[in-house]
């Protein structure tokens, strides 16, 4: 899958924290309130989110995929969108899931997970909160490439995720 937030990294998306949620979703179907996605992203959602349901769409296969409410949007006015321009979609698309239904009048959409199989990892706080001593951190990088050797885990640019013991 290309990298479709462009060159931002994804902890500096507005929608991180969408984006975090269903990283560590373990439900197999997921019904968000807009009021419970605006508690996630720290933020209100967009005009644009509660007016055009392609702010929302991910059927597309183009990078551009969700992006027509913006077409639409300077055709019907003169009014600049409010919204990022990273799209709402990969928060959940690069985590397995899809946009089951969108009920914008009930201010609900409905997900699933498409891709079964996988999970986000839960790294423990004591091991992001302190420096470790070198012996630990040297384990914990060695167990990482172990485990991203065994099952040929690979970054979005195709590249292998080994961490550097040295």
């Amino acid at each position: 899958m290309s990298d479709l937030l462009g060159e931002v990294p994804p902890n500096e998306s507005p929608y991180f924290g969408l984006r975090e949620y269903f990283r560590l979703c373990e439900k197999p179907a997921v019904s968000l309130t807009f009021t419970q996605i605006e508690e996630m992203i720290g933020e209100p959602l967009g005009w644009e989110a509660k007016l055009y349901e392609e702010f929302w769409y991910d059927g597309y296969e183009s990078e551009e995929a969700g992006m027509d409410w913006r077409l639409n949007c300077y055709i019907c006015s003169d009014i600049e969108p409010d919204a990022p321009k990273q799209r709402i979609a990969e928060s959940w698309i690069s985590q397995g899931y899809r946009l089951q239904r969108l009920h914008l009048a009930q201010k609900r959409a409905f997900f699933h997970r498409v891709v079964q199989g996988t999970q986000g990892l839960r790294v423990p706080s004591v091991l992001l909160q302190q420096r470790l001593p070198d012996a630990a951190a040297y384990e914990i990088q060695a167990c990482f490439n172990q485990v991203i050797k065994n099952y040929s885990l690979k970054n979005k640019a195709g590249e292998s995720l080994g961490f550097s013991t040295g």
